[in-house]
């Protein structure tokens, strides 16, 4: 998978820095910290990469709960927390030599997304926006065609 999201052809807009999943699917209370460059991750069946994607997808664009039949095979229903806790996390990024940390908060009802500066933790408000609105112009459809790459 290709951590640096080469938004613009040439030019790094944003780069992955950290993860805290509190809970989501497999994982529990995980942290893990990117160095600089192309992480590629890697590791058997069933070792939980898929998820870690979706994670990373998640807090980037939000994960919605199907309705009716379609609920129960949806991502929501797929990634809620095997272990229980919180469902979500927090990720930092570095944006044009910022840092942020985003926190979601996915279990529903109380779907929440909070944005800080990462050095102060000063919050930054959203006032309804979306982080494509405020970090970067790439759609969900987008990020799946061009910035995350999977094996097929």
């Amino acid at each position: 998978m290709l951590w640096k999201l080469y938004l613009y052809p040439g030019r790094i807009k944003m780069e992955i820095k950290e993860i805290n999943i509190s809970g989501f699917g497999k994982f529990y209370n995980y942290h893990v910290l990117f160095s600089d460059g192309i992480q590629v991750i890697y590791g058997k069946n069933e070792a939980g990469k898929t998820t870690l994607r979706k994670f990373i997808i998640a807090m980037l664009f939000g994960l919605e709960k199907g309705r009716g039949l379609a609920a129960r095979n949806d991502d929501y229903s797929k990634y809620r927390p095997l272990k229980g806790g919180l469902y979500g996390g927090s990720m930092v990024i570095s944006h044009d030599g910022q840092r942020y940390r985003i926190w979601r908060n996915m279990e529903t009802g109380q779907q929440e997304l909070r944005l800080f500066y990462e050095d102060t933790m000063e919050e930054i408000p959203l006032q309804g926006k979306e982080l494509k609105d405020v970090l970067f112009e790439s759609s969900k459809e987008a990020f799946l065609n061009t910035v995350s790459m999977t094996q097929s």
